[in-house]
């Protein structure tokens, strides 16, 4: 496996254009937070923004390589929790709850068998 050029925000083993370019919305955002870097609203921003444009893998690449210089670097340590975090509420399947047992089918025909059964026994007992 051979290491991309540094610089180039490739990742090592990954097919070229697995992680789309951040758009120039957030190229000015995140701008904006490494401007400000302890401003914890631009990072909020940045972060929503990357989220609602599907960029939130592309939003942990950037705090991944200011990790890669500032490995002590809380603000981004933070910011690649919370995008984690994000990320895997997104990748959660949302089922509706399952349909009550008085629903399906079969209660229906338990309850008729049932209630044939309950007949029966009326019309050959009930004498």
């Amino acid at each position: 496996m051979t290491t991309p050029p540094s610089g180039t925000g490739a990742i090592a083993g990954a097919p070229p254009g697995a992680i789309p370019p951040l758009d120039p919305t957030a190229t000015a955002l995140f701008a904006a937070c490494e401007t400000s870097w302890d401003d914890e609203q631009r990072h909020d921003k940045f972060v929503k923004y990357c989220s609602a444009s599907g960029l939130l893998a592309t939003a942990a690449r950037q705090y991944r390589q200011r990790l890669e210089q500032h490995p002590d670097d809380l603000v981004a340590t933070k910011m690649q929790q919370r995008i984690v975090t994000m990320a895997s509420f997104l990748l959660t399947t949302h089922q509706p709850p399952p349909q009550p047992l008085t629903r399906s089918r079969w209660f229906l025909v338990l309850v008729g068998v049932a209630a044939i059964a309950g007949l029966l026994a009326a019309l050959l007992y009930g004498r």
